[in-house]
């Protein structure tokens, strides 16, 4: 169950900006002036803090619930072993 226990570097923040946008990703960099969020694909997104109107953690994990349903014993397996690392 991925919900069960979240680790805080994969915790998942949604960030709404003055610009009514809204980004949720994890947080790859926090600085006084700025945070940057790793997005899917592999994107990135660097919002300044004076642009910042709400950041909040969500307590969701990332990976979809029922995922282990879609998967093979051998493709869970793997997952299992990558997260171990």
């Amino acid at each position: 169950m991925p919900n069960q226990e979240v680790y805080a570097q994969y915790t998942m923040y949604e960030v709404d900006t003055n610009e009514t946008e809204t980004f949720a990703g994890l947080l790859a960099v926090d600085t006084p002036s700025q945070i940057t969020l790793k997005l899917p694909l592999g994107l990135a997104k660097t919002i300044a803090r004076k642009n910042i109107k709400t950041i909040r953690a969500s307590s969701i994990s990332l990976m979809p619930d029922l995922l282990e349903k879609t998967m093979t014993h051998q493709e869970l397996a793997d997952l299992l072993a990558f997260l171990k690392k």
